[in-house]
């Protein structure tokens, strides 16, 4: 049963994983903090999904997209229906511990400048924990962006930092967002009290597609969302990165698609060109050099 006095909206994005997204929404419907609603996201699927979710949960909102869209610009459209003050982002292969929701909310009401509470991300194999996102942080902490399976974003504050890049489709929309967020003074934090457990579905993943987008994408922030000169050192680092996992992946076409993909065929990404301010980039960097001391991997 739904609260309508509630301050969240659990939103899951999902695409073919039918058997994983009824375990992920067993664990919503069980939060000690009763949500405003769930929204499921469909992104297409076609393994009977929709149907499963008509049938098994009639209380959860479903909207059915016609085509794949990926992950980021579902999560915006998902997000722009919700009406709640948050909006916990959920992946379809992970399920919450029972208070995960509560103590985000509780933390993000105490933090009058936070965009974002992640939660600890669990990993699960064989159904025990085998390791831990940002294992060596037992504090909550501000990091300087975050991981978006397991989130509470303050939507007001995603809207007006622009929300996820539409075109990026999977990977690394976090760290764009993150930029711009802390561009406006909103900071995103990890609360590790709050767990996320997560057994990754092998639906979906595939390496040479994985590295594709992570390089792809990390030209396209460092071009529009990178100060100078750093937005030039960026480029060139990834693209010593596409060399190098072309040979890894046995991807030779790696970096040629990459670079064309993301700088010759984008004909408007120089012209949205929006960089963050210098010292926002500085104090991101710091962030990262900070938490990188910390934690375990």
């Amino acid at each position: 049963m739904m609260n309508k006095e509630s301050l969240v909206s659990i939103l899951v994005v999902t695409w073919n994983r039918c058997e994983d997204l009824q375990r992920c929404l067993e664990s919503a419907l069980k939060q000690t903090y009763v949500p405003y609603e769930i929204v499921v996201v469909d992104n297409a699927s076609s393994d009977g999904t929709v149907d499963m979710l008509r049938e098994k949960y009639p209380s959860v909102r479903l909207i059915q997209l016609n085509e794949n869209i990926g992950c980021p610009s579902a999560r915006n459209v998902g997000i722009k229906e919700c009406s709640t003050k948050y909006v916990y982002c959920l992946d379809d292969d992970g399920w919450l511990s029972d208070n995960a929701i509560e103590l985000s909310v509780n933390f993000a009401e105490e933090k009058s400048d936070s965009a974002v509470v992640m939660s600890k991300i669990a990993v699960v194999d064989n159904g025990s924990v085998i390791k831990e996102r940002y294992e060596g942080l037992s504090e909550p902490v501000q990091i300087p962006q975050f991981v978006g399976c397991c989130v509470l974003m303050n939507r007001e504050r995603f809207l007006a930092a622009g929300s996820f890049p539409d075109d990026f489709f999977r990977q690394r929309e976090e760290e764009d967002f993150s930029l711009r967020a802390l561009d406006r003074g909103y900071k995103c934090y990890f609360l590790p009290e709050s767990v996320m457990y997560h057994e990754p579905s092998p639906i979906g993943r595939n390496s040479q597609i994985f590295i594709y987008y992570l390089l792809r994408n990390g030209i396209k922030t460092g071009i529009r969302t990178y100060p100078f000169p750093y937005s030039i050192t960026r480029v060139l680092k990834d693209c010593l990165w596409a060399v190098i996992y072309s040979f890894k992946l046995r991807y030779p076409s790696l970096l040629w698609k990459v670079i064309h993909d993301s700088l010759i065929s984008s004909g408007n990404l120089f012209s949205n060109r929006a960089p963050v301010k210098l010292s926002t980039y500085k104090e991101y960097r710091l962030l990262h050099d900070t938490i990188a001391s910390k934690e375990k991997l």
